[in-house]
């Protein structure tokens, strides 16, 4: 559901589902090797998986080109792995709550931004005591800059600045989570061809 208010303003909310057939898991393991004891970490394929979840996006103009972009995403995973209490344990990788925050100047071909980015924890793998073992909540702070000399002749993409921000903005929030093939590839294609562009357009820009 998007709501483009003004030029440069919109809001916009979407669920998403994706069933995965298998997945990667990281489990760690004690073995023994001449006669020393080592905890072993090994990448060893899981059994399906479902994810789903919620996506908000806000982006406000300000003046002069200047605006800020808000999202927060809710992520709930379900997989067959358990820990030794039997309880059930997230899709690796995956933060439940995830929230970005970025200010933006866009005029002409001359485009920064300045972005915060937060997540909670999440599973990383299983251990030897079959706990799961979990990265802590975390937060980044980038910033980037561009000057556009041949993209949008190249392209030749008639779309509004708004929809290529908020495209932008939920692209890298997914990049963040899900991978640079969903979030940076994946989404990115789905999102411009729902606003009319061919494949072939989406790959120049």
């Amino acid at each position: 559901l998007e709501w483009y208010y003004s030029e440069e303003g919109v809001r916009s909310a979407g669920l998403f589902s994706r069933d995965v057939s298998t997945c990667i898991v990281q489990r760690q393991s004690a073995e023994t090797y001449g006669g020393v004891n080592f905890l072993i970490n090994r990448k060893v394929n899981g059994d399906s998986a479902t994810i789903q979840g919620l996506e908000l996006l806000a982006q406000v103009p300000i003046a002069g080109g200047f605006g800020i972009v808000a999202t927060y995403t809710y992520i709930d995973s379900k997989t067959p792995i358990t820990d030794i209490n039997g309880n059930e344990m997230a899709f690796p990788g995956l933060s439940k709550n995830n929230a970005n925050l970025i200010g933006y100047y866009e005029q002409g071909p001359f485009s920064a931004r300045l972005a915060y980015n937060w997540r909670d924890e999440y599973l990383v793998a299983l251990s030897a005591a079959a706990t799961g073992i979990y990265n802590h909540t975390y937060s980044v702070l980038a910033a980037t800059g561009s000057y556009d000399l041949i993209g949008r002749w190249l392209a030749k993409a008639r779309i509004t600045r708004a929809r290529t921000l908020a495209t932008a903005a939920i692209a890298y929030a997914f990049n963040l989570n899900f991978g640079a093939l969903i979030g940076g590839v994946g989404m990115r294609l789905r999102l411009y061809t729902r606003a009319g562009l061919s494949a072939g357009t989406v790959g120049q820009i």
